[in-house]
C-alpha cells in the first residue's frame, strides 16, 4: 500500500472541487487544472501497478498546499486518465464522501515534500520513511474534520443574503402573503443562480439552499416554470439526475419551446450518460434560441460520444471564440490532436477553390 500525496492549487475552491459532495462521491485531480490531456497518473508510480494498469483503489490522498496538509481521502480509487461525472466536474480520484476530510484550516506537515519531478503529486510507499509520518498525522488529525456531506452542511442564508432577500420577521408575520413570500425565494433563487453560474459559489451549503428553494417553490405553485428550472439545475450540480430530469419534463410541459429549458435538459442527459439524447436537445435550444453557448454543449456531447469530427464541425460554428476559450475548447489543439480535422476541412476548400467536384 501507498499513500498518494497531491498538490493543490488554490485552496479557496476546495468545497467546490476536491470536497464538493455529488451524490455521495467527492472527486480530485492529480494534474494541473490548467493542464490538457486525458493522463493525470503514471500509476507505475506504485510498486503494484504496471504500465496497463488502468485504477488502483483503497489509496489514502491527502492534499498539501505549500508544505501544509488542508485534507485527505482515506482510501480513494486513482485513475490513470480523467473522468468526467460530470459536465461541471472531473477528476481522476474518487472517494466516497464519507471517506473524505475536509481541515477546518490547514495545519503545517513537519516534513519535507519536494513536488515530484514536474507532476502534481508523489507516491510514498511503506518502505518511505514520510509514510508513517502521514498515516500518523491523519490519524491524530481526523477530528478537525467540518462537515461536506450534503446531508450534513446547513442550509441558510449569509447576513447579506437574509437582509436583500428576506423581509424582516416582523414584517413577515405581519403583511407577506402567499405570493410575497414566492417571489422572495424566486429572487433568491435567481441570485443562488448567478453565483453557481459566474463560479461565485463558496461551497455545497449555498447549493442546497439553491435545491430546498426551489423545492419549496414548486411545492407552493407548481405553475413556476421558473422554479421547476431552478429545482432542475440545482439537482444537477448535486449529482440528483432523476429528479433533475423530472423537474425540467415538468418546465417544458409548459415550455416546450424554451431554449434554455432545453439546454438543461441537455446538461442532465449528459451526466446521465445519454448523450445522442442531449445532442438533439442541444440542437433543439439552439434553433429555438440562437445561443452560441448551445454549439458548445452540442461539441461537448459529440466529445463524450467519441465523435470528436462532429465536435469540431460544432466549435467551428462559434463566432465567438472567446466562448470557446472559456470553456476550455482550442480548435488548434485539437487540430495538432487530430489532423484529419483540418487536413478535411483544406480539402473541401481545395476542391471549391479550384473548380473541383463538391460532392
Amino acid at each position: 500500500m501507498a499513500i498518494m500525496v497531491v498538490y493543490i492549487e488554490d485552496i479557496r475552491t476546495l468545497r467546490m472541487n476536491e470536497f464538493f459532495d455529488y451524490n455521495g462521491w467527492c472527486w480530485a485531480l492529480s494534474r494541473s487544472r490548467h493542464s490538457e490531456g486525458a493522463l493525470c497518473a503514471e500509476l507505475e508510480d506504485f510498486y503494484e501497478c504496471t504500465v496497463q494498469s488502468r485504477s488502483i483503489d483503497d489509496v489514502p490522498v491527502i492534499f498539501v498546499k505549500e508544505g501544509e496538509a488542508v485534507g485527505w481521502y482515506a482510501r480513494a480509487r486513482v485513475y490513470r486518465n480523467l473522468h468526467k461525472p460530470a459536465l461541471f466536474l472531473e477528476g481522476n480520484i474518487q472517494a466516497r464522501t464519507g471517506d473524505a476530510v475536509l481541515l477546518a484550516r490547514p495545519v503545517p506537515l513537519d516534513m519535507d515534500i519536494p513536488e515530484g519531478g514536474g507532476k502534481s503529486y508523489i507516491v510514498c510507499e511503506e518502505d518511505d520513511s514520510r509514510y508513517g509520518y502521514l498515516m500518523d498525522f491523519m490519524k491524530a488529525h481526523e477530528k478537525e474534520k467540518v462537515p461536506i456531506a450534503c446531508a450534513q452542511v446547513n442550509a441558510k442564508l449569509g447576513q447579506e443574503e437574509t437582509r436583500r432577500f428576506r423581509a424582516s420577521h416582523a414584517d413577515r408575520k405581519k403583511y407577506l402573503n402567499k405570493e410575497e413570500k414566492l417571489r422572495e425565494d424566486l429572487a433568491l433563487c435567481r441570485f443562488l443562480a448567478e453565483t453557481l453560474m459566474t463560479d461565485a459559489c463558496e461551497g455545497i451549503g449555498s447549493v442546497k439552499l439553491f435545491y430546498e428553494t426551489a423545492k419549496k417553490i414548486v411545492r407552493s405553485d407548481g405553475s413556476q416554470v421558473d422554479g421547476w428550472y431552478y429545482l432542475a439545475m440545482a439537482s444537477e450540480q448535486l449529482g440528483f439526475i432523476r429528479e433533475g430530469l423530472k423537474a425540467i419534463e415538468r418546465a417544458l410541459k409548459q415550455e416546450p419551446e424554451g431554449d434554455d429549458l432545453l439546454a438543461m435538459k441537455g446538461n442532465l442527459l449528459t451526466d446521465a450518460g445519454r448523450f445522442e439524447a442531449a445532442l438533439e436537445c442541444y440542437e433543439k435550444a439552439w434553433k429555438a434560441g440562437g445561443d452560441d453557448e448551445y454549439l458548445v454543449m452540442a461539441g461537448k456531447a459529440c466529445e463524450f460520444i467519441g465523435d470528436v469530427d462532429a465536435a469540431y464541425k460544432y466549435y467551428e460554428r462559434v463566432p465567438d471564440k472567446e466562448l470557446l476559450d472559456a470553456y476550455g475548447v482550442s480548435l488548434k489543439a485539437m487540430e495538432r490532436r487530430w489532423p484529419f480535422v483540418s487536413v478535411r476541412g483544406l480539402r473541401t476548400k481545395s476542391k471549391k477553390r479550384f473548380g473541383g467536384s463538391k460532392e
